[in-house]
């Protein structure tokens, strides 16, 4: 057949692939030429089920398909409610091991899971950005006007027709330059294209998030410990507290997203970004 089932899990966000079951001889139902077959699917990440239909051609190798559960790839939103998913499926699975009998208080791990929490962060901001400025024309456009570095370029018209694809290449480019861990940053691009207010949803957690953005840092680039060579100490009331409030934030910006409205205004001024 030509093609893989491809979806993603609607629990973890993990894309999955897998091959339609050329042996599975029994057909649900026949609708004129097209056999209708029924799939149970497993997660590859988290092994959540998913019931997957499977439409095929007898007389050739084409086939479709459709999920009960799960984003079909390509479809919509499909792409971004992975990336939700994931970050919210990725912060409860290290809260569950931060409650279970078998966490061990070690300081290495502690760095680790503290770590992980602001890396999720970031990465939805960048992912989340980047799914929904990428899927449409008109966000590109208010991305580029918004953008000092990006709004005075210049490019021929001969390579305007021969990269179609040009504005998006350039934006897709840009986006992931842009250092997610700046809340500053992140805030202004956020409120200059989506028209989402970042410093509102943090609320007054502004000074502790970007104190835990800082430990993580020095997590990373300096073994847990400060300019000063002083350590850091991690408890897991610290690193749970963190993904509670990560989990919240991202809960929140995930609801300002469902009210997105695009709005290109003549007088857009440029933001350092």
């Amino acid at each position: 057949m030509y093609g893989n089932i491809e979806f993603y899990c609607s629990r973890c966000g993990e894309l999955n692939s897998h091959e339609p079951d050329s042996n599975n001889d029994l057909p649900l139902a026949i609708d004129g030429e097209v056999e209708h077959q029924l799939e149970i699917l497993n997660c590859t990440n988290c092994d959540n089920p998913f019931q997957v239909h499977v439409s095929k051609d007898p007389n050739s190798l084409n086939f479709d398909y459709h999920l009960n559960d799960g984003y079909k790839l390509g479809e919509g939103e499909s792409e971004y409610q992975a990336v939700f998913k994931s970050a919210v499926f990725n912060l409860e699975q290290l809260t569950y091991h931060l409650l279970s009998e078998n966490y061990v208080n070690n300081t290495y791990f502690n760095r680790l899971f503290y770590t992980q929490c602001i890396i999720t962060l970031e990465t939805y901001f960048g992912d989340a950005l980047r799914c929904h400025v990428l899927s449409s024309d008109e966000y590109i456009k208010k991305f580029i006007l918004t953008s000092e570095k990006l709004k005075n370029e210049t490019y021929s018209l001969k390579l305007i027709i021969q990269k179609p694809n040009l504005l998006e290449d350039i934006v897709t480019g840009r986006l992931s330059e842009i250092l997610y861990h700046n809340l500053g940053v992140v805030s202004k691009i956020y409120m200059n294209v989506l028209d989402i207010d970042l410093q509102k949803l943090i609320v007054n957690e502004r000074r502790y998030f970007e104190t835990a953005i800082l430990i993580r840092h020095d997590c990373v680039h300096r073994s847990g410990k400060t300019k000063d060579g002083k350590a850091h100490y991690i408890s897991r009331d610290d690193i749970q507290k963190l993904a509670i409030s990560v989990s919240q934030l991202i809960l929140n910006l995930h609801d300002a997203m469902q009210y997105l409205d695009v709005n290109i205004s003549e007088n857009i001024g440029g933001i350092s970004f």
